[in-house]
């Protein structure tokens, strides 16, 4: 009777491939154990990240970040709508410099409903409405380009599978 689990317990050492029936060819397939090097004289392989596995991690990356900032605006403007207020250098234009956040708060079917618009006041009370699209427009990009690198460092400097067979390496045998 084989062992199913023989493969899984290759050690990347030729003079193990009768005892565990694996093809010596695909020792590079399989992850070498740390502990094995004392035992068999190698070192643990690292497997090199290729350029598709680099483009699948930029792009999942990007679309987790694209995803996740918006809804974490949307919270942190929740918390603190003051923070569209930074935004007044692109929406707020003389004679109406200064940006004013105004909070209004009306009762509504099974609770209380609120409602955030950024105004662009100036010196006589001259008002200018911009809404909270715009600001909110500008704070999601100005914080995906602040968490966007900081991602992508973390995932380009990261092991890509720490050894393991790949799925497609899985298929192939």
């Amino acid at each position: 009777m084989s062992d199913p689990y023989a493969a899984d317990r290759y050690s990347g050492d030729p003079r193990d491939a009768d005892r565990y029936a694996v093809d010596p060819r695909d020792a590079d397939r399989y992850a070498v154990d740390p502990r094995d090097a004392e035992l068999y004289g190698t070192a643990p392989r690292r497997r090199k990240r290729t350029f598709g596995r680099t483009v699948r991690a930029v792009v999942g990356t990007f679309l987790g970040v694209a995803f996740f900032v918006p809804v974490a605006t949307i919270l942190l403007t929740v918390i603190w709508p003051g923070e569209a207020v930074y935004t007044a250098p692109l929406f707020c234009a003389e004679p109406t410099p200064e940006a004013v956040v105004v909070a209004d708060f009306y009762p509504h079917e099974g609770g209380t409903a609120g409602d955030f618009t950024l105004y662009c006041v100036g010196d006589r009370g001259q008002r200018t409405r911009i809404g909270w699209m715009p600001p909110f427009i500008a704070l999601s990009t100005a914080h995906v380009l602040i968490v966007l690198p900081m991602a992508l460092a973390g995932v380009l400097r990261s092991d890509p599978r720490d050894g393991r067979p790949t799925d497609d390496e899985d298929a192939r045998s």
